[in-house]
């Protein structure tokens, strides 16, 4: 996409030479750009999406895919075509900064099948019964072991024990073996997460896990040695196989679950399955989540309609087609191509669930939220009284959490601590508790105890972590500074990893810090982690500040009644904010602003008594002068001029953050797009906007920044817009302002 200046006479004064900044970049590069015909020179034209991010496949992956489209070895297939599986337009690729992942290889259609995989070719309760561990199986009752412990048991075998001799072989000799889930890490790489309850939510499933494990061996291995060695079944192999099955499995809706098991023992409406190459697929949050219940790895519920940002349609919906017995992926939305990467929203999850259950911390979280348990007091004599109330009404942080967001309040958190903060005389009027399990404030008393309360929460838990929210970042920023990655060397550095993650196994820290002398992947996922969780935290803390004022003055003396002497200068810090700041920025920080405005402020005053001397110019010679005073060891700076990051990127290889230029470009292709092609040709000649006639390829409006935070888009744009739309509209076009 051509870039620009964001001086808007610059702009101008390109336009009226004839001549946009694209056509100038391509006088400059001659053939850097795809032309109309389609062909492209040697630079790469990239397609709309994500620049440069797609690799190509390993041997490997083409074997898998030749894999699943190959029919299943079983007796009805052999002569029926219908029962042979359907791979549609995508195919594997190296997806920087993903591993794996699904990309189309031409324009996808809403509603069009991506791939069709019998049920036998899937993992399942089904194909492990039918696998050469069926009769071991028959052994076993479902209220021993879950669906998931099954399939677990069966990726195991098939993997281990049966290896190349396996059906499945292409398939399971290509999942990862280093999942990086905090389920799998090691005691060193967890301390990343010492203070984060994720750490009580990873015990609370591993714990589940070993139990599964318990209810099998050793009896399995007593009964059939053969088929469960002890060495393929420990516990570490074990909750790596559970965590591929959390991870990848789909839960896909059965409406006549009788039909795939005839015996009668698995009457569940859905189907739990690890579907080959579905799995493969990536999270983005583009689009709603898959319909509750079929989400990938299961659990989450659909997102509320309307989210910003958000599709309400699901991008791919999972079926089973009963006549085929076969599993179905069609697209719920339709998909650009080829080379666009298909991901999908893995569901309505903090980024906490989304580290344990798949390995990874996502940016931009909608579902952003940290878990917290309220408690009433151990000396509050209304205890009892208030426990019942919670539980009438469904608060009993006995029997749920609630959560920190950080752009809204939990209704029902601050429904529960109103309660647990009602005085005597409140918890005995129906009219108290009535608001108070309505959302509504009690009293103003009750109102600045709720307040202190919620914010001593949000205190303690960010007490819990040994570092502050600056601390970590500024340990992101020293190693990004310390090792930075060529995109080329990166891509190549995963392809190889993504070559070898088939014979490697998990080390331990020493050997992958003797490798790379970096911080590893799962201490970055956990700095990342806190990162997330303080900044949730933070921002809670600031919006019950914000949400609950105290306008009736009544946090001073709350913070007197509630707390001894020594504690009441933490109480009101915590009010004023002090407290919070403290996780934020270094202490020496603000002294350090004061002082540098007071510099300022004699610089100016001394720059107002004595005007610089007059600048001489020394023959031959180009003279660089300081615009102000600079300290010795001070580095030097010079502005490139008022340029927005796509020039600054083209011209000088980097980009600014919080760039007070930033333009964006929106080309006359993309309004064709948006507006249909003859419409826009209508309306450029009706308003006569030159440089725009006879479909110049080169034209484009901007996008930039207002001086009031907003945005300013080109009033030739809007004009465009207005124009069609009341073309459509039939109304009178005379009428355009």
């Amino acid at each position: 996409s051509s870039s620009s200046s964001s001086d808007a006479r610059t702009t101008r004064d390109l336009r009226r030479e004839g001549l946009s900044q694209r056509a100038k970049l391509e006088r400059a590069f001659p053939h850097a750009f795809t032309r109309p015909g389609g062909d492209s020179g040697p630079v790469y034209a990239a397609a709309r999406g994500r620049l440069g991010s797609i690799g190509a496949r390993g041997e490997r992956e083409k074997t898998f895919e030749q894999w699943v489209r190959s029919p299943p070895p079983r007796e009805d297939a052999a002569e029926n075509d219908e029962n042979h599986p359907h791979v549609g337009p995508v195919e594997i690729r190296a997806v920087w900064g993903r591993g794996r992942g699904v990309v189309t290889t031409r324009n996808v259609t809403k509603g069009e099948t991506l791939v069709a995989i019998p049920l036998e070719k899937c993992l399942s309760t089904f194909s492990a019964r039918k696998s050469a561990i069926g009769e071991a199986l028959k052994t076993i009752t479902s209220r021993e072991v879950t669906i998931d412990a099954v399939i677990a048991l069966h990726l195991l075998h098939e993997l281990y024990v049966q290896r190349e001799k396996s059906e499945w072989w292409p398939w399971v000799s290509i999942l990862p073996r280093d999942v990086e889930t905090p389920l799998l890490w090691t005691p060193r790489e967890l301390a990343q997460l010492e203070g984060s309850n994720l750490i009580g939510f990873r015990d609370a499933v591993l714990k589940g896990w070993t139990t599964q494990r318990d209810a099998l061996f050793p009896k399995l291995t007593q009964k059939f040695p053969s088929l469960f060695p002890e060495e393929h079944f420990r516990t570490e192999r074990w909750a790596w196989a559970m965590a591929i099955v959390w991870s990848r499995a789909a839960d896909v809706p059965v409406p006549r679950p009788e039909a795939i098991f005839p015996s009668g023992d698995d009457k569940s409406r859905e189907l739990r399955v690890i579907v080959p190459l579905f799995d493969m697929i990536n999270h983005g949050y583009d689009h709603a989540p898959v319909t509750p219940g079929g989400v990938k790895g299961g659990g989450g519920e659909g997102r509320e309609k309307g989210g910003v940002g958000v599709d309400d349609s699901p991008a791919l919906i999972p079926s089973w087609d009963p006549s085929r017995r076969m599993v179905a992926i069609r697209a719920g939305v339709p998909f650009p191509g080829p080379n666009y990467e298909v991901r999908f929203n893995y569901g309505a999850k903090p980024s906490q669930h989304v580290l344990l259950q798949y390995g990874f911390v996502p940016m931009n979280n909608p579902d952003e939220s940290v878990e917290v348990a309220m408690h009433a007091g151990s000396r509050d004599k209304l205890k009892s009284l208030k426990s019942e109330l919670l539980r009438t009404h469904e608060l009993s942080p006995r029997e749920r959490n609630f959560q920190f967001y950080p752009r809204r309040l939990d209704a029902d958190l601050l429904a529960a601590t109103r309660v647990q903060m009602m005085s005597e005389l409140e918890i005995n009027s129906a009219a108290a508790i009535s608001a108070a399990v309505a959302g509504a404030p009690v009293s103003d008393r009750n109102e600045a105890k709720t307040r202190a309360m919620l914010l001593k929460a949000a205190h303690d838990m960010l007490r819990r972590y040994p570092t502050t929210l600056w601390e970590d970042k500024k340990i992101v920023q020293e190693h990004a500074d310390a090792n930075p990655v060529d995109a080329d060397e990166a891509s190549e550095r995963e392809k190889k990893d993504a070559e070898e993650e088939t014979t490697t196994t998990t080390t331990g820290d020493d050997d992958d810090e003797a490798a790379h002398p970096t911080l590893s992947k799962r201490v970055k996922l956990g700095i990342m982690m806190r990162i997330q969780e303080k900044s949730t935290l933070l921002a809670a803390a600031r919006l019950v500040a914000a949400r609950i004022p105290d306008d009736a003055g009544e946090g001073e003396d709350v913070c007197e009644e509630r707390y001894p002497q020594r504690e009441l200068r933490a109480c009101l810090d915590r009010l004023s904010g002090v407290a919070f700041d403290r996780f934020e920025r270094p202490p020496e920080e603000e002294e350090e602003e004061e002082e540098d405005e007071e510099e300022d402020d004699e610089e100016e005053d001394d720059d107002a008594a004595a005007p610089p001397p007059p600048l001489t110019t020394p023959q031959g010679a180009l003279v660089i002068h300081t615009h102000k005073a600079v300290s010795k060891g001070d580095e030097l700076f010079n502005t490139f001029g008022q340029q927005n990051n796509a020039s600054l990127l083209h011209k000088y290889g980097f980009c600014e953050r919080g760039n007070a230029h930033a333009t964006i470009a929106v080309d006359l292709a993309l309004a064709r797009d948006a507006l249909g092609a003859d419409a826009v040709a209508d309306a450029v000649a009706a308003l006569g906007m030159d440089g725009f006639e006879d479909g110049d390829a080169d034209a484009y409006f901007e996008i930039a920044r207002g001086e009031d935070g907003g945005v300013e888009v080109e009033p030739g744009l809007l004009a465009l817009c207005e124009r069609v739309g009341k073309a459509r509209r039939g109304e009178d076009e005379d009428e355009d302002e």
